[in-house]
């Protein structure tokens, strides 16, 4: 993927910055989704609006989750030098 343009000598570097990134998401996304989730919550506690608060939270992750796979299928396609439609690789009949 793009890691494979760098230089071998740039790959310690390379491998550095990946285990960042991966990192700093992992904290933004829990500070995000916890956010979202005791946003919701509010200042009542009960069994109905902790259930609410988490299914609010669960959605925000499903549409993140969603938005990740198709940016990374997008990218795989512009890699592999497939075009984004799915119906302009379907061979035409003569």
């Amino acid at each position: 993927m793009v890691t494979v343009r760098v230089a071998p000598a740039f790959s310690g570097m390379i491998a550095g910055v990946t285990s960042s990134t991966l990192q700093i998401s992992t904290t933004l996304s829990v500070a995000v989704i916890g956010g979202i989730f005791y946003s919701m919550l509010d200042t009542d506690k009960s069994g109905a609006n902790i259930t609410h608060a988490f299914i609010v939270a669960l959605l925000a992750m499903a549409v993140c989750l969603a938005a990740g796979a198709g940016l990374s299928i997008r990218l795989i396609r512009r890699a592999s030098g497939l075009p984004s439609d799915p119906a302009s690789r379907i061979p035409q009949r003569s």
